[in-house]
């Protein structure tokens, strides 16, 4: 008699701040104005960098990429959040879960590495200024 774990999870269920429906409520305003601002505002920078053609350097390229990047990581978390916040549907499949969590360390490492040749951009222009177009 060999008796085996046939446990099948499909998914899980995520905790939700504790408190009422209103309290989620406002939680869910404060979070969809904080994710409004960051949108509006890396938007902004996008546009001003596009439309000004002095600002159509090396630098100020890496500087809107950086905040594309950064809308797409804040939006692969922060709309499922809302959703939650606002549905009280608290499970999210396993697929669901790699592949948000998959999506959010891509648009990470991604920020990193536009630094990281940001970092390396401003040095080569402060240590060799007459190589530097």
């Amino acid at each position: 008699m060999d008796i085996t774990n046939q446990t099948n999870i499909p998914g899980f269920v995520l905790r939700v701040f504790g408190g009422s429906t209103e309290f989620h409520l406002i939680l869910f305003s404060i979070l969809l104005l904080f994710l409004l601002v960051t949108l509006t505002s890396n938007l902004l920078v996008i546009s001003i960098i596009c439309m000004d053609r002095h600002l159509h350097s090396p630098m100020y390229f890496f500087i809107g990429s950086l905040s594309f990047m950064e809308m797409c990581g804040i939006s692969s978390v922060m709309f499922n959040l809302l959703a939650i916040l606002l549905t009280n549907n608290t499970h999210i499949t396993r697929v669901g879960c790699i592949l948000q969590s998959y999506i959010y360390y891509f648009f990470c490492i991604s920020d990193f590495l536009i630094l990281g040749i940001m970092s390396f951009d401003r040095y080569v222009a402060v240590c060799n200024p007459l190589k530097y177009n």
